[in-house]
């Protein structure tokens, strides 16, 4: 059975907990300090037309203030347009848009990776941890605190050179679905080496048997979005960030 969009962000909350989750009101709150708008927002999971949207807008607000964070909603492309007046009515600007990208296995074809240097192994360990943090430069702690909060069993491939990491690719499985996310690259053929470690892991996930993958891409990122369709991924939801201003 195809699952819905609040399964698979279900799924995704599994894959790649936050911090510290909560819920409140139909809304879940992921909190982790010091990082991106996509690790401390919330979304409406549970949200239905008749619950008192303001009022629980107001508490994860609330919530928000009481951590020194500014709030930051994540709305779903299947949420009702009621949410979002209620945001803008409250000051929320647009931050950005993603696509939610899937491959269905059954439509997966296995070719060679032609980038040497590939490897894969199935635990989350520090020195991939700090290849990553190389490359993007983000909150050392924060990332070593979500990260290590992965629970589902992973795959991460990575690119070396000169025997160091380069480039890279984390992934985790829940239920009969895999996740790929921290795809990155220091090297000037940067594509080649994200698709060659995704494809790694897609080979990988494919021997195991699972049904679907899914990405995240920001929507005006062009290289990756054509990088996942050449790979056989198509959008199937999006999400937007609105910050409070």
């Amino acid at each position: 059975m195809k699952k819905t969009i609040c399964q698979l962000e279900n799924i995704y909350l599994k894959s790649f907990p936050a911090i510290s989750t909560h819920e409140i009101g139909g809304f879940f709150v992921n909190l982790s300090k010091n990082l991106a708008p996509k690790y401390n927002c919330y979304v409406p999971l549970n949200f239905t037309e008749d619950c008192d949207v303001e009022k629980n807008i107001a508490a994860c607000e609330e919530f928000f203030y009481e951590n020194n964070q500014i709030p930051v909603a994540k709305v779903l492309s299947n949420t009702p347009h009621k949410l979002s007046h209620i945001l803008e009515k409250r000051g929320y600007g647009f931050i950005n848009k993603y696509y939610v990208m899937e491959l269905d296995f059954k439509k997966f074809h296995h070719r060679p990776i032609i980038v040497k240097n590939i490897h894969y192994n199935g635990v989350i360990n520090d020195e991939i941890i700090d290849a990553y943090l190389n490359i993007t430069g983000e909150n050392k702690e924060a990332i070593y605190k979500v990260l290590y909060n992965v629970k589902k069993e992973a795959i991460c491939a990575y690119y070396t050179k000169s025997n160091l990491i380069k480039g890279t690719a984390i992934s985790a499985i829940c239920e009969d679905l895999i996740n790929i996310a921290y795809v990155e690259s220091c090297e000037t053929s940067e594509t080649e080496i994200r698709q060659a470690v995704v494809d790694k892991i897609l080979q990988k996930a494919h021997e195991r048997k699972l049904s679907h993958a899914y990405v995240r891409v920001k929507s005006t990122n062009r290289q990756m979005v054509e990088m996942y369709q050449g790979l056989g991924f198509e959008t199937v939801y999006s999400y937007i960030y609105r910050q409070k201003n």
